[in-house]
């Protein structure tokens, strides 16, 4: 029989992590291991020689990672390099390896993933293909969210920026409708400013969005 541990790792270097945060990838990596439904979720963060020099600053990496640990729940591990991570793997693997060897225990349902105290759970593979697989409806913050990178130059950043202050499609569409002028609507964005940058989001990039959602 085919089972899946109760453990799942995603390796991620430090520069490929900053560009997930300006992409967007990071939150839907997030998402996506949450939903595998195993316990224990690894986020294996490998240094790398240009790590203060990224897109983000250095300072941001290091508020997505705490942030990742504090707010989703994920177990954070570091590693100086890629001999490193190998060999954090490998104890990783030896480890599971030893345990499941002696007493493993294979969960048929999902929800009776932690059912049995010392022994080590797993789920079986056609579960946890299933549970993968299942795709909830998406929030209006989702929908929102995708909207809005599918506009020229809309990053994850950006993104991330505007939806701080405007959460949901009617919230802006209501500060909209509060301007006095459609001059006032091109510049209303024009101030935000995402936090891989020190640059405002400027009035070109604002009266992109505007047009987006004032225009039928």
């Amino acid at each position: 029989m085919e089972a899946v541990l109760n453990q799942i790792v995603e390796r991620k270097r430090m520069d490929d992590l900053a560009h997930s945060i300006v992409d967007g990838r990071f939150m839907e990596q997030k998402y996506r291991l949450k939903r595998t439904g195993l316990l224990q979720l690894i986020y294996l963060i490998e240094e790398c020689p240009m790590m203060h020099n990224q897109k983000v600053s250095y300072d941001v990496l290091i508020q997505a990672i705490s942030n990742a640990q504090m707010i989703d729940g994920l177990q954070i591990m570091t590693t100086k390099g890629p001999e490193d991570t190998v060999d954090l793997l490998a104890a990783l693997s030896q480890r599971l390896q030893s345990r499941a060897s002696n007493d493993l225990y294979v969960n048929h349902k999902s929800t009776d993933i932690s059912c049995k105290p010392n022994t080590v759970n797993a789920l079986s593979w056609c579960e946890f293909v299933k549970l993968a697989n299942k795709s909830p409806d998406p929030s209006i913050r989702d929908i929102f969210a995708k909207y809005l990178m599918q506009i020229p130059g809309c990053s994850g950043s950006k993104v991330t920026s505007i939806m701080e202050k405007y959460p949901t499609p009617s919230i802006l569409m209501e500060a909209y409708d509060k301007q006095l002028t459609a001059l006032d609507k091109d510049n209303m964005l024009a101030d935000l400013k995402p936090a891989d940058s020190n640059r405002c989001l400027g009035t070109a990039f604002s009266r992109r969005i505007s047009l987006a959602f004032n225009t039928l």
